[in-house]
């Protein structure tokens, strides 16, 4: 099972904004070619971001959601990288329009033993400036649309945690 999880940190403001994205960009650990945006500037996705929250008054408070993906190990036995990024690719693009319109970035990264997708969303609309609510119902809402477009390229579907129940 392919694990979907939202990395959380007590400090998501602005300033962290643009260390995520500069982390997830590093040439380090991706290459600009398995990069792509949403609704942003390839160059400069921060400043695309900070536009849409300045708009709506949106400056304060948490700045984005970061998402990563880590598909099993035997996904990548008969999947060419090329693939990956695609997939990757529509799923930057269905979150960018989960429960509204959001700025997404996503890259893939090789720093580890096989490759996996880190995201880095918005939460503010950029069409009304409404900032996106994950709730436990809306993530596993978010999960159940990733699980789907992994399937349907091949790749297992989302280990859903499920409440330990008491004996």
């Amino acid at each position: 099972m392919s694990i979907f999880k939202v990395i959380r940190s007590s400090d998501d403001g602005l300033a962290h904004l643009q260390d995520r994205l500069t982390y997830i960009r590093r040439v380090v650990a991706t290459m600009m070619e398995y990069t792509y945006g949403v609704a942003v500037s390839e160059h400069d996705p921060y400043t695309s971001m900070l536009i849409v929250k300045r708009t709506y008054g949106q400056c304060d408070g948490k700045s984005h959601f970061h998402y990563v993906l880590n598909p099993e190990e035997d996904d990548f036995l008969n999947m060419k990288i090329d693939d990956f990024y695609e997939t990757g690719v529509e799923l930057a693009k269905a979150i960018s329009c989960f429960h509204g319109n959001y700025q997404v970035v996503m890259a893939i990264h090789f720093d580890s033993d096989y490759p996996h997708i880190h995201f880095i969303a918005n939460n503010v609309d950029y069409m009304n400036g409404e900032r996106l609510n994950l709730s436990p119902q809306c993530l596993k809402e978010l999960k159940d649309m990733v699980s789907d477009i992994l399937v349907k390229y091949g790749i297992s579907p989302i280990r859903q945690w499920r409440r330990p129940t008491c004996m």
